[in-house]
């Protein structure tokens, strides 16, 4: 009798979650790609029931307009979180295409979702109404998450930096959160995409961008940040909280000499510079251009544009 008791008890948390309604945690590519200190799977976790981590692909929001490097950090951050949620969740990403607030309804609807946990609106004001259509329209109770590094700020908001820095020097800093362990799955396998590869987020993008705008950016009008490589690798999570803690570790000199002396990244071996921004940036950190790199009259800082620049 005891040895059936203790079965059950055994078996009883893996039953309970069968019967609460599980929890959708939306991943809207702002801040919160990442498995630790994630608000939305701890707090969908604690409630005992199926998670289920979602991110929507939406044209409109990931791919308009984006460049190769900005795709190449969206491409490794799901890459990682896909990877980190099946190795330390023990659930899949499901990743799904389209506007936000026709996926995220279709999928509450699909899995009976009681709740859907979203990060804190996005400062970028075509993502912010993005999430408030999809929450407003998605058809279960909604729960926000903040990833702020203090649970308060002043008020009001100081009018400069440094009055905002004294203002905040005694406030207490939220210690980031562990991830949430092993989380239950939904009882059905659900239909996702899966994550794209960047060769496919490049196709994309440039269906969902106007064709004056990719003529723009593959002539005069190059927009090719510095570090693009660098920024990239960082945008694995793993790697992130590597290069922060060497960062502490080592100082900020030294860390910048070890990652940051090269803002091209030998991009313009050939001579050709990616772009303006880039070689600016080379120029900071070099004290002199790089070489074959020369600015002609098109670009406003050419010899004879009367930049004074030779």
């Amino acid at each position: 009798m005891r040895s059936a008791t203790t079965s059950i008890l055994l078996l009883l948390p893996q039953t309970l979650h069968c019967l609460v309604a599980p929890r959708v945690v939306w991943f809207t590519g702002h801040r919160d790609l990442r498995v630790h200190d994630q608000g939305g799977l701890s707090g969908a976790a604690a409630a005992g029931g199926p998670v289920i981590p979602l991110f929507v692909l939406d044209p409109k929001v990931h791919l308009r307009g984006q460049d190769r490097p900005s795709l190449l950090r969206l491409h490794t951050a799901l890459s990682s979180l896909e990877s980190e949620l099946l190795t330390k969740c023990g659930t899949p990403l499901v990743v799904r295409h389209g506007d936000s607030p026709s996926v995220l309804k279709a999928l509450v609807s699909e899995c009976g979702a009681a709740a859907c946990h979203a990060i804190e609106d996005d400062v970028v004001t075509e993502r912010r109404a993005a999430q408030q259509a999809a929450l407003s329209a998605c058809g279960a109770e909604v729960h926000r998450w903040s990833d702020g590094l203090r649970p308060e700020v002043p008020v009001p908001v100081p009018a400069t930096f440094p009055e905002y820095c004294a203002a905040i020097e005694d406030l207490a800093v939220m210690a980031p959160a562990a991830g949430p362990g092993m989380l239950p799955a939904f009882e059905s396998p659900l239909a996702s995409d899966g994550v794209p590869s960047l060769d496919e987020l490049l196709r994309m993008a440039a269906e969902a961008t106007p064709r004056a705008v990719r003529e723009a950016r593959a002539g005069a009008c190059a927009t090719s940040e510095p570090y693009a490589a660098c920024t990239a690798a960082w945008c694995a999570h793993g790697a992130a909280r590597a290069a922060l803690d060497e960062y502490v570790a080592i100082g900020r000199d030294a860390f910048a000499d070890a990652h940051l002396g090269d803002a091209v990244e030998g991009a313009w071996e050939g001579g050709e510079a990616p772009s303006l921004h880039a070689a600016a940036a080379q120029w900071l950190v070099a004290g002199t251009l790089p070489l074959g790199i020369g600015f002609g009259v098109g670009s406003g800082l050419g010899s004879g544009s009367g930049s004074g620049y030779g």
